[in-house]
């Protein structure tokens, strides 16, 4: 019996530290930065003071290294982020509810266009060696007079969020512009994560858009494709048989600019030639490949 107890103990004490406290979504400590890559250039976004206001709520300072105006955010002790115009101190956006469940949803302002946002999901995922939570927030346009406290079938998907436990914004998508930024480093509470550094950071973009000879080749029935992105971009990664016949789709999604590599498993299809296309930005790449048995 005292051990069956201390196993449930110890089960139920993992599991507590498994599941992340909401603010670890929003770290707020002063000295954080964060290093984001958007189509066209690369930001750094630093906390450089905080204080603490009425009804012990939290306000936060931050500069860009684009010389752009210091933002300001509020958090309240019910864990929502607003942002704050800096010379009459009035909200403007309610961005946040760092302790929202799956399906909740909140007014991100209330004027036109009366944005609604919503915790999509919740999942985990691997980040820089350390299992972390995820929060997609989609932000929606509820149809006019913007009275709707609920996202239904008529609201128009405008964009999402990710926020990560233990980071903070990672990744935003813009549904009429694509990415609009990607984090590639940050350092939070003095540790570092990815890459922090501007002139780092450029020497790790390939100069050329690049599809790689996979390997082993020939394979069976694994086999390695490598490839190389000039910019943050979609990407499309196709493997057509030897008719010319679409047989699997590795890859259909945004990347960073950079080295990526992803394997493809040819169990289930027959020995012989095959080839895998590779679409970003607007140009195509090729390569065979042979799946011998």
């Amino acid at each position: 019996m005292k051990t069956m107890i201390l196993c449930l103990l110890v089960i139920v004490v993992t599991n507590a530290q498994e599941v992340p406290k909401p603010d670890s979504f929003f770290p707020t400590s002063v000295g954080n930065v964060w290093e984001y890559s958007s189509q066209s250039y690369t930001y750094k976004s630093v906390i450089i003071r905080d204080s603490i206001g009425l009804n012990d709520s939290h306000f936060l300072f931050y500069a860009s290294n684009l010389g752009r105006n210091r933002a300001k955010y509020k958090i309240d002790t019910l864990l929502n982020v607003f942002m704050i115009h800096t010379i009459i101190d009035t909200i403007l956006y309610h961005y946040y509810k760092l302790d929202a469940d799956s399906g909740e949803t909140w007014k991100v302002r209330r004027d036109p266009p009366g944005t609604l946002a919503r915790v999509d999901k919740i999942y985990k995922t691997n980040l820089w060696g350390k299992d972390r939570y995820v929060k997609q927030i989609g932000f929606y346009r509820p149809p006019y007079p913007f009275e709707d406290t609920t996202v239904t079938e008529k609201a128009v998907y405008e964009r999402y969020v990710l926020l990560v436990s233990g980071i903070g914004e990672y990744y935003e998508f813009d549904y009429e512009s694509g990415p609009e930024r990607i984090l590639l480093g940050c350092k939070i509470d003095g540790i570092i994560y990815g890459v922090v550094g501007v002139q780092e950071q450029t020497t790790l973009i390939p100069t050329e858009f690049v599809l790689h000879q996979n390997y082993p080749n020939p394979f069976n029935p694994v086999t390695t494709i490598e490839y190389a992105l000039t910019k943050n971009v979609k990407v499309t990664l196709r493997i057509y048989n030897i008719l010319g016949e679409e047989v699997k789709r590795l890859l259909e999604e945004y990347k960073q600019a950079g080295k990526h590599k992803i394997t493809f498993d040819a169990r289930g299809l027959p020995s012989g030639v095959y080839f895998y296309t590779l679409t970003a930005g607007g140009k195509t790449l090729s390569q065979k490949m042979v799946y011998a048995k």
